[in-house]
């Protein structure tokens, strides 16, 4: 093998592929990256044994193919203190030793045997791939799969639920006390529902190009789904398992409804923070529009107590409409954690009563977005669920 390329380029490459190398491997080959050419392209490949795989293309001028199993950290960390040249990788001959040389720094780096890398998995040709916006499913990854648990005790609650029929594709995330719930219009058909891993949808996330679309089918054995790009393939593990009713959970009317700006909830709920993480993470929620004086706006109150230090009180404007409500007990985190990842103006904060579960939507919706939080106790004793949780 001998191949000349942007510096740029194949640090980029190594850092893209490194999100799929495992912290800990009983195989030394995983502690490797693959090099191949692959036509006129550079392919590098890497993959962490427990089903995520990735490769990444890149431009590259072959004067002669081959391929050859490099340690992942040492080239990375490698490529990445060289200037910005070109830089060219040659086999010596009848070894595994890689030169390296890019302006007047060189290297040479004893790699493996290829053939000892893993091959990437089969591919279903007959089979018609989901086609997506990257920016739309980068989009839907941040706005689900924060809420799923990272508690492996359920595991079915550590995965993003997808699927994909009747116009629609429908992503979801949960753990025993909030749901995220997002859809979004598509043409294809999914022939059955996937449960990936959430913080590998993460991964994916991190890495998805700002433009151009993504290609998202199942391999032939039915254990992973493959996003494609024209540089990228992210190889995805898949959990088996039936996933909970989770429709069950999203309220289907509410008798009040907060209209706000998303930013100002969002300084609110950090004004909170403090107070509350002395208190369970415990905000006590109040929803005044009927009491208010004629001409004045509602109002959205946030109260948290650390107790014997203080009190802090952050007060909204609103539109609300329907009753008011007192004293709604919600979880900080939850709070602060969804109001990160919308983008948009103004959310509605929608409530049957203080018991039952709660939800956050868009004000306009132009996006079908949902996200479902369970109430805590009332009784300032008592900082535990007090609704049924996702089962």
């Amino acid at each position: 093998m001998k191949i000349t390329c942007a510096q740029q380029e194949l640090a980029r490459a190594l850092t893209i592929v490194g999100h799929a190398f495992p912290r800990r491997s009983t195989l030394p080959v995983l502690a490797n990256v693959h090099v191949a050419t692959d036509g006129e392209l550079l392919q590098v490949s890497a993959s962490n044994g427990e089903g995520v795989s990735i490769v990444y293309r890149l431009a590259a001028t072959i004067e002669v193919h081959g391929s050859i199993a490099l340690p992942a950290k040492l080239l990375t960390d490698y490529i990445g203190s060289l200037q910005a040249n070109p830089v060219s990788l040659a086999l010596q001959e009848d070894t595994y030793v890689c030169h390296i040389s890019c302006g007047r720094s060189s290297a040479d780096i004893n790699g493996m045997d290829p053939s000892q890398f893993p091959l990437m998995p089969a591919l279903d040709d007959e089979q018609e791939p989901i086609v997506l916006e990257a920016t739309e499913l980068k989009e839907i990854i941040e706005q689900v799969a924060f809420a799923a648990t990272q508690d492996t005790s359920r595991p079915i609650f550590t995965g993003v639920y997808l699927t994909a029929k009747s116009g629609q594709l429908t992503c979801v995330a949960a753990d025993s006390f909030r749901l995220a719930v997002r859809n979004l219009p598509i043409a294809e058909h999914l022939s059955e529902a996937l449960l990936i891993p959430a913080r590998v949808m993460e991964q994916l996330a991190r890495i998805l190009p700002k433009a151009g679309t993504v290609e998202m089918c199942i391999t032939p054995r039915r254990n992973l789904v493959r996003f494609h790009t024209p540089s990228l393939d992210f190889f995805a593990p898949l959990l088996k398992g039936t996933y909970a009713n989770y429709q069950a959970v999203l309220p289907k009317v509410w008798r009040t409804r907060a209209v706000m700006e998303r930013q100002a909830l969002a300084a609110a709920v950090k004004e909170v923070e403090p107070f509350a993480r002395d208190g369970s993470n415990l905000v006590r929620v109040t929803l005044r529009g009927q009491e208010t004086q004629e001409g004045e706006p509602g109002t959205v109150t946030l109260q948290a107590t650390a107790e014997e230090l203080g009190t802090n009180v952050s007060v909204i404007p609103a539109t609300i409409s329907g009753d008011d409500q007192q004293e709604i007990c919600l979880n900080t985190r939850y709070l602060a954690d969804v109001l990160a990842v919308l983008d948009m103006p103004e959310i509605a904060l929608e409530v049957v009563s203080p018991l039952r579960p709660i939800e956050i939507t868009p004000a306009l919706a132009s996006t079908q977005y949902h996200y479902v939080m369970m109430p805590l106790s009332t009784r300032a004793s008592d900082t535990t669920q007090s609704t049924p949780r996702l089962q």
